[in-house]
């Protein structure tokens, strides 16, 4: 009898942790045509990355919201002149974390397009690095919204 409720209380806790799960991505949302569209993502190579490690992703120098691993984030934009930029903080020590230098990638937008971006971690350090569509059709269904 302690089998059977250990193992009914079991299944019901596995099904209550699937059933809080965060939607993962649901696929591409095309740009109106007169806006551009970046995905942002963060995959995270190195297994040991902390969870809690939030960069802060600027878009033209306003925040938009801070990236945890294994999220991505949609930014629409104005065609022409853009800016990607990071502010790194730790959500518990906001003076532990550091990037480098400034981490900025500057891109050129036109109307009704779509961009990849990936935000790569070595370790501490981040870097931007624009990435081909059929690459971030490959990691971007396995990550969650961040916004």
């Amino acid at each position: 009898m302690f089998l059977l409720r250990t193992g009914v209380v079991l299944a019901i806790t596995l099904l209550t942790g699937c059933a809080n799960e965060p939607p993962r991505f649901a696929g591409l949302v095309e740009p109106p045509p007169e806006k551009a569209v970046v995905y942002i993502y963060r995959v995270d190579k190195y297994p040991n990355t902390p969870y809690r490690l939030a960069p802060v992703i600027r878009a033209n120098r306003n925040e938009v919201a801070p990236l945890l691993k294994h999220q991505y984030l949609r930014v629409v934009l104005e065609p022409g002149p853009a800016e990607l930029s990071i502010f790194a903080r730790e959500l518990t020590n906001e003076s532990f974390w550091y990037t480098r230098s400034p981490v900025v990638m500057k891109l050129t937008l036109t109307p009704g397009s779509t961009r990849f971006v990936e935000l790569a971690i070595d370790m501490v350090y981040f870097s931007f690095r624009e990435v081909p569509a059929e690459q971030a059709a490959e990691e971007l269904p396995k990550l969650y919204p961040a916004n």
